[in-house]
């Protein structure tokens, strides 16, 4: 099964207010028809669940499935999406895009998000330990959910763009804290509405374990994470 669509197109890039690339028709309506069923009937578990996530994620609201090694060992579907995500053709053409390597002591995570009503986000630049950051869009209602795309900010936190909550389309950037050019997003407002999204992380491991070490609670890394 093909779980993605390679064309170019998929990616347009933009310069404002920071580089990204917007996504379109990301996943093939096989992988589509695959997600919307976990969204209907798969097993999240709150972010703060410690097979989760870590004890000190600011995450409220917030339920997970995740593309856990566990999920890679049992499931086809799971198996297929990190596979060819992780395939040299696709790793080289994002190695492309954002120019850095994203192979070599590097770690791919990968989960269908759920935020409820109540749910908040504020300007942030995502950590300093994540080399990249996708996330694709998954309304039931498209009409209802169009206003809880991801903002993104100017150098002085001001909205200069949103990106539009559509179905398989969103954003993918590399995250930056350089001075001049940091990467700020969040959401707007609060969610009223249930929210789905596909998020995909590549980490460095060093500055990630580094981050672990300095708080207090574990991570589940070995279930957690996929080696790149």
């Amino acid at each position: 099964m093909e779980c993605y669509n390679l064309s170019p197109h998929t990616y347009k890039r933009c310069f404002k207010p920071w580089m990204h690339w917007e996504i379109s028709n990301f996943f093939t309506q096989e992988a589509l028809d695959n997600i919307y069923k976990i969204m209907d009937h798969g097993d999240f578990l709150h972010a703060h669940d410690p097979s989760v996530h870590h004890a000190w994620t600011k995450n409220t609201n917030r339920y997970e499935y995740m593309f856990s090694r566990e999920r890679y060992e049992k499931d086809i579907f799971v198996r297929e999406m990190i596979d060819q995500f992780k395939s040299d053709d696709n790793i080289e053409f994002l190695e492309f895009l954002v120019k850095k390597k994203l192979r070599g002591n590097h770690m791919l995570r990968m989960s269908i998000w759920r935020d409820e009503p109540g749910y908040q986000l504020g300007i942030h630049p995502d950590s300093t330990y994540k080399l990249l950051t996708a996330q694709i869009y998954f309304p039931h209602d498209q009409v209802a959910e169009k206003h809880l795309g991801t903002s993104m900010y100017d150098q002085d936190k001001k909205e200069e763009k949103r990106v539009e909550f559509k179905k398989n389309c969103g954003y993918m950037f590399s995250p930056s804290h350089d001075d001049g050019c940091t990467t700020y997003h969040g959401l707007e407002g609060t969610v009223d509405i249930t929210r789905y999204s596909f998020m995909i992380n590549i980490f460095d491991r060093l500055l990630f374990e580094s981050k672990i070490n300095s708080k207090d609670g574990e991570f589940p890394v070995k279930n957690a994470w996929h080696e790149l």
